[in-house]
């Protein structure tokens, strides 16, 4: 995964605070690209992320229902990489685990990316059943095309779109947006949840001028600090589940460390299903 600051010429640094005043009134926390990061990193030192390391942070800072927004991007169930017959089952619990560590965070949208239906429609379905799944450019009627809420005292519409999911049948996101985000009212304050590449993503912003902060998936780049096209801040945290993004005044990526490496109500299934794991590996490598 590469580290850029620009994303496209057109794209311009920006300094870390908000584009507008209404932002400035919420915590807006954000995941992208985990890939199934249910345990930590594995790294040989300080490894990071994980399941219970995401809920302890959360917990540890007590957010406020009143004015705190989570968000995800997808490519979040399952990992990028393929994957053997033997891992199949493992795979499935972890997802389990990443949806329902998702709603102990109170999850408001997450639009699904590409490895999230790397199992099958049935299989995301199933496990996303209890998810605010939402896919604006969606031709089925089974999936949300907006959400509405109101924090801090804001009216705030969270919109989703996908172009990198081939087996979902979807629309172009220009005409899907153009349909949600013609009226915008001063306390209006409009999110976007976009697992798609530069290029549509440059597109989409030179024709849908509402937004006011997208959350990026798929676009193979870390920002450390938001980066803006017209007034849009885009924002994205680095694969593999080792970090969250705290989007306020200024915006914070958290290295999930050591100091959030408690046990937790998550704790025994990890453990279960890192078993899982263990026990399957070893009957394939007997067939060598």
């Amino acid at each position: 995964m590469f580290f850029k600051l620009i994303l496209i010429p057109l794209l311009l640094y920006t300094s870390t605070a908000f584009s507008t005043d209404l932002g400035q009134n919420l915590n807006i926390i954000y995941t992208n690209d985990m890939e199934g990061s249910v345990a930590t990193c594995g790294c040989a030192t300080d490894p990071g992320g994980g399941v219970e390391r995401r809920i302890n942070w959360y917990k540890k800072n007590n957010f406020s229902p009143i004015d705190t927004i989570y968000i995800n991007s997808g490519s979040t169930l399952f990992p990028d990489s393929s994957f053997m017959d033997y891992e199949a089952e493992s795979l499935k619990v972890g997802a389990s685990i990443m949806t329902d560590s998702m709603i102990a965070m109170n999850i408001d949208a997450y639009t699904p990316g590409a490895s999230d239906l790397k199992m099958g429609k049935a299989v995301f379905k199933t496990t996303t059943e209890k998810l605010p799944v939402l896919i604006t450019n969606s031709n089925s009627k089974e999936f949300l095309k907006e959400i509405k809420i109101k924090r801090g005292g804001i009216n705030i519409k969270i919109l989703g779109i996908t172009t990198e999911v081939k087996t979902l049948s979807t629309y172009d996101p220009v005409k899907a947006l153009k349909k949600y985000t013609a009226k915008k009212n001063k306390k209006d304050f409009f999110i976007l949840l976009a697992d798609t590449n530069k290029k549509t993503l440059n597109t989409i912003l030179k024709s849908i001028k509402n937004i006011d902060v997208v959350l990026s998936s798929s676009i193979e780049e870390q920002l450390t600090k938001p980066l803006m096209i017209g007034n849009t801040l885009v924002i994205r945290v680095l694969k593999g589940g080792d970090s969250l993004g705290l989007l306020k005044k200024e915006n914070e990526v958290v290295f999930l460390g050591h100091a959030y490496s408690k046990n937790n109500e998550f704790t025994d299934r990890i453990k279960k299903y890192e078993g899982l794991q263990q026990a399957a590996a070893p009957n394939v490598k007997d067939d060598f």
